[in-house]
């Protein structure tokens, strides 16, 4: 099975997972369930289906078998009667089938960027991007999971799920651009405001231990008034430092299609909430798999673990300078982790230069890119210009 469409155990209607309940609710029937509720249901359908497709399997072999048996000893007479040894002629049938298929896509060098998928639901096309986990039948706009795409070294160790709906989403973009006086008139319209799309981004976490291994000279400044005199005392500090420090869940963004500086304003988010991954979560929203692998990210995720070592090692004494600094600190990537964590993001496209506002999909946190309407900042300068001219001109009949 390439797709799954998650479907409700109550009335069998799509169903997706509703973040303000942290619960599946049911659009139609409108009942609620929890993932492990929803998990053990899908795996009970899975297992009828796999039964029964197993018992179709043997019932089309047994029948082949009466088939073949036949043919064979009609074949046999045949070759009897025109001198030919039995077996030496054979047949062939070729079966075609399966729920995906490439779907002109594929570059020069064969490799994939779009792959065509048949929805469970109501069996028309779904068109998926060739990084695209999770997306949406636009026929019957059911959630659908790219269950493929999910396995192996591309199946996510951990997820954050969403706790911002869209709904909250969309009140903290209006609230953000309401702020703003040179936006485009239809910056914040509703057909704008149905384009923010709830999304999973691939991240590698990791948990680095640091060998201390910390030696410099610490300088304190001192400065006072006495009198009429100015007094400067220094004082210098033999700093050794060693030991231990777990540098942990440390992460990094691997998803290289996204401004990487943008997202990284609406961090962090609440590790607290983390969960095991479970493919259910994505229903209702798009995912997308990691383009950059665990060695790829590793340089970059051994230096936030350097920086933060530096700043606590810091932090550890009261100087404000440092000389003659030797730092032999060790580094291990004890764990590493590949997780899925939750966005909100819309693109709004200006004079064909793309603005990004992006929402985290935990803690709410916002941040974003500004179109600004020229017409409107040359309209208000004209007119501040024009009473700015004005009171000069009438300040200067008063004065003559």
């Amino acid at each position: 099975m390439d797709i799954i469409n998650y479907k409700c155990p109550a009335c069998g209607a799509p169903i997706e997972f509703n973040p303000r309940l942290g619960k599946f609710k049911c659009g139609y029937c409108f009942t609620e369930h929890t993932e492990e509720e929803l998990t053990a249901y899908l795996e009970q359908l899975q297992a009828k289906a796999a039964a029964a497709a197993g018992a179709s399997a043997a019932s089309k072999a047994g029948s082949a078998s009466g088939d073949a048996s036949a043919a064979g000893s009609a074949a046999a007479a045949a070759a009897a009667g025109a001198g030919a040894a039995p077996g030496s002629g054979s047949t062939s049938a070729d079966t075609q089938g399966g729920t995906s298929g490439d779907a002109g896509g594929n570059t020069g060098n064969g490799q994939q960027t779009v792959k065509v998928y048949q929805c469970a639901n109501c069996g028309a096309e779904v068109v998926a991007g060739d990084t695209s986990t999770a997306s949406f039948c636009y026929y019957c706009h059911s959630p659908v999971v790219i269950t493929d795409r999910l396995q192996g070294e591309f199946k996510p160790d951990r997820i954050i799920p969403f706790t911002v709906d869209k709904k909250t989403a969309v009140q903290k973009f209006l609230e953000w651009a309401g702020k703003k006086k040179f936006t485009p008139n239809d910056f914040t319209s509703e057909m704008q405001q149905e384009k923010i799309t709830g999304m999973y981004l691939p991240y590698w976490q990791a948990d680095i231990d640091a060998k201390v291994d910390y030696h410099a000279v610490g300088v304190t400044v001192t400065r006072w008034t006495s009198g009429d005199r100015d007094y400067v005392k220094t004082d210098k500090y033999k700093i050794d430092r060693t030991g231990d420090i777990a540098v942990n869940n440390l992460q990094k963004l691997a998803f290289s299609k996204i401004d990487e500086s943008l997202l990284n304003t609406i961090t962090p988010y609440d590790e607290s909430e983390i969960k095991n991954f479970s493919a259910g979560y994505l229903a209702g929203f798009f995912a997308e798999q990691y383009t950059e692998d665990k060695a790829a990210v590793t340089p970059a995720l051994m230096a936030q673990a350097k920086s933060t070592a530096a700043v606590l090692i810091r932090e550890s004494t009261s100087c404000a300078h440092f000389e003659s600094e030797k730092d032999a600190t060790s580094y291990t990537v004890r764990a590493q982790r590949y997780v899925l964590l939750p966005s909100w993001i819309l693109t709004y496209i200006y004079h064909g230069k793309p603005y990004v506002f992006v929402v985290n999909g935990q803690t709410g946190k916002t941040c974003g890119e500004l179109p600004l309407d020229k017409a409107k900042v040359a309209l208000t300068s004209g007119i501040l210009g024009l009473v700015f001219g004005t009171l000069m001109f009438l300040g200067g009949m008063f004065i003559w």
